[in-house]
């Protein structure tokens, strides 16, 4: 179902899209009587197990009252199609944010603050996100303040009251972002915790600090097979200069042993600010202006998705592009974000760095047959791209991809025989 400016669906009036992804729309919508703005989230996949999935999201989300979570205001149907309202936010997504700024120490642990604590309030309540990562988390501005809001609560899951069975998560599916998921997210989504959601914090934590993806591999196995080692490239790596307390949190988040990982997201946040005080006033008001522009129109909304309009992550470029003349804070500018390339994987293990990436796929398919099964291999493999990091999909090597046919091959020509002459008679 495709909406169109003017459309008027329950209390709500349609203005523009906002958002697409694989299984829904967003919307900025205008209440009739109110004149409010809100999104308004709704299907595009005519699916009973995704109707389910948004009709969760919106209870989970609407049940978190918190200024650093995006509200759930109602639900509507929409031509038998559920629709969540929601709050609107018009801005970028953290993940547009830093495609386009390195913010400030200052900024920066106001930022992961905001993530932090809208995190602790969901694990307080019972709720477990299972797909955090920056593109999930908003940048709003509230009276010339920057506040971060995590959205897309459509993977998460209340602990202890999912019902067996539940077509929402299946068991054993490896629901989430391969980037930011955790090791044991990886072997099986649906029966995991807040440890979860601290591993993708200190993954979200170790790319606000650096500018870089702490698991981010040539393809989606060598990625999960990283994560499931706990093997990433130090952040001093990255920049040398980093707080010592940044590092400390981080690598007590990314702890493959879960009874070993930070106990909370409030834990992790005392770790993460130290005895550092956070700034009120950590962007001017200049500063809060170009944050508010990034997302005009609310364009950076997610569907479940990547959405089209937003830059490709800023993992894949390089902040030395924009290092200013008198070693202050980078910053992106257009020239900068035009000639910057991908960066090489820093973790890749140096002895299959220069292999060949058929050989690559083919060793990690057998790590992963080792960690799962073999029908957990081939259903990692087969399973539908929505499952995958949008990112690097295109980046799984060509031997598991769809061959294309091969080149018909021409007709031989016939070749002529000679036809023996009878020798003439004497």
């Amino acid at each position: 179902m495709i909406l169109q400016p003017g459309d008027v669906v329950d209390r709500y009036v349609v203005e523009r899209a906002i958002g697409e992804g694989g299984m829904a729309r967003v919307y900025r919508v205008r209440h009739t009587q109110l004149g409010t703005l809100h999104a308004l989230k709704v299907l595009s996949v005519p699916s009973r197990s995704v109707r389910e999935r948004l009709l969760q999201e919106g209870r989970l989300q609407a049940s978190l009252k918190h200024e650093n979570v995006v509200a759930v205001q109602d639900v509507i149907t929409v031509e038998s199609v559920p629709g969540l309202v929601m709050e609107y936010v018009d801005g970028p997504t953290l993940a547009h944010l830093l495609a386009v700024q390195r913010p400030t120490r200052a900024q920066i642990d106001a930022l992961a603050a905001g993530v932090l604590r809208g995190v602790a309030h969901a694990h307080a309540v019972g709720v477990v996100h299972r797909d955090l990562k920056p593109h999930n988390v908003l940048v709003a501005t509230v009276g010339g303040r920057v506040v971060p809001k995590i959205t897309d609560f459509g993977l998460a899951k209340v602990l202890a009251t999912e019902p067996q069975g539940s077509h929402a998560t299946r068991s054993g599916a490896a629901l989430g972002t391969p980037s930011f998921m955790a090791p044991e997210q990886v072997r099986d989504s649906k029966n995991v915790g807040p440890p979860a959601d601290l591993w993708s914090l200190g993954c979200v934590l170790y790319e606000l600090a650096t500018g870089q993806r702490a698991f981010r591999g040539e393809d989606v196995f060598e990625t999960y097979t990283q994560v499931t080692s706990g093997r990433y490239a130090p952040m001093t790596e990255h920049d040398p200069d980093l707080p010592e307390r940044w590092i400390r949190a981080v690598e007590q988040a990314l702890v493959v042993d879960i009874d070993a990982r930070v106990p909370s997201a409030v834990a992790l946040l005392e770790a993460w600010l130290g005895d550092e005080p956070i700034e009120d006033r950590a962007w001017n008001t200049e500063e809060v202006d170009r944050v508010a522009a990034l997302g005009a129109g609310g364009t950076a909304w997610s569907a479940g998705s990547r959405d089209p309009s937003e830059p490709p992550p800023h993992d894949q470029r390089t902040w030395e592009l924009s290092k200013a003349s008198d070693g202050s804070d980078p910053t992106w500018d257009e020239r900068a974000l035009s000639a910057a390339v991908p960066p090489e994987g820093p973790t890749a293990p140096a002895t299959l760095a220069n292999r060949g990436r058929v050989w690559w796929a083919m060793g990690a398919a057998v790590v992963v047959v080792a960690l799962f099964g073999t029908g957990r291999a081939a259903w990692l493999i087969l399973r539908p791209s929505i499952e995958l990091d949008p990112v690097r999909i295109e980046e799984i090597p060509t031997s598991i991809k769809k061959h294309p046919a091969p080149a018909p091959v021409p007709a031989p020509v016939p070749v002529p025989v000679p036809v023996p002459v009878p020798a003439p008679t004497p």
